[in-house]
């Protein structure tokens, strides 16, 4: 499955959890990479972003209890270091506490996308933003290992 829709917020995939987006039997692993969208307006608030992160993940595990959930940080965004990667930053932070390294594992990749200088490369994310095939590439290797593990293990629950 993928909720992933252009320009969607946390508001937005939280409303489809919630009717009917996730299958009533939930899913053995959810990646989750939520929340870029809601730091676009110039007063977005860390903390508000990290809320709407906090309600998704916490509605996934209340309809879905057996659902490991791999939590992706925020990635970084704009060209160069700037206010918005701060509040990137800031959200990571946040919702890293949402780790429980049981049901919900976090994994914040961001770095691996960025050069030694601490640019985002044009070949990653021609606009800064949105990743290019070599910028999906080096997500996917770098979260690889982590959702092979989490499939390997027995849900939560399971005898």
């Amino acid at each position: 499955m993928n909720f992933g829709i252009g320009s969607d917020g946390t508001q937005n995939v939280l409303w489809r959890v919630q009717n009917g987006e996730l299958p009533p039997d939930g899913a053995e692993v959810v990646v989750l990479l939520i929340g870029t969208v809601n730091l676009n307006p110039p007063d977005a608030r860390a903390d508000d972003v990290a809320d709407g992160v906090t309600a998704v993940v916490r509605e996934i595990r209340r309809r879905s209890p057996r659902t490991r959930i791999l939590l992706l940080g925020l990635l970084p965004r704009g060209a160069r270091p700037n206010p918005v990667r701060d509040k990137v930053q800031a959200v990571n932070a946040i919702i890293a506490r949402l780790a429980d390294d049981e049901h919900v594992h976090y994994l914040d990749l961001g770095s691996r996308l960025l050069g030694a200088d601490g640019t985002l490369p044009s070949d990653v994310a021609p606009d800064a933003v949105h990743l290019s095939a070599t910028g999906y590439q080096i997500w996917a290797e770098a979260m690889l290992g982590s959702l092979r593990d989490l499939l390997a293990r027995d849900a939560p629950g399971r005898v």
